[in-house]
């Protein structure tokens, strides 16, 4: 059931925020073709269809991923500014 959920977010085009096992779970339901996703590097082989970059954190259009949790504060300004 979440994964149709995080499906379905996805399609409808809404923030989608996470840190490694987020944008692998947004891959696995096919929502990241050609998106740039931040993932811990010994998770890049599970990306197929976005683009892994080496950042500590990626925002692509309305993806926001971190490589992990302790990675996620950097990104943090960005999401609260794009809520507003």
């Amino acid at each position: 059931d979440m994964l149709a959920v995080i499906k379905t977010f996805g399609d409808k085009g809404k923030m989608m925020i996470g840190h490694c096992a987020a944008a692998m779970m947004f891959d696995n339901v096919g929502i990241t073709d050609g998106k740039t996703l931040a993932v811990h590097p010994l998770a890049k082989a599970a990306i197929q269809k976005g683009k892994v970059t080496g950042e500590k954190f990626a925002i692509d259009g309305n993806f926001y991923t971190a490589e992990t949790g302790n990675t996620v504060w950097r990104m943090m300004a960005k999401v609260i500014e794009a809520l507003k």
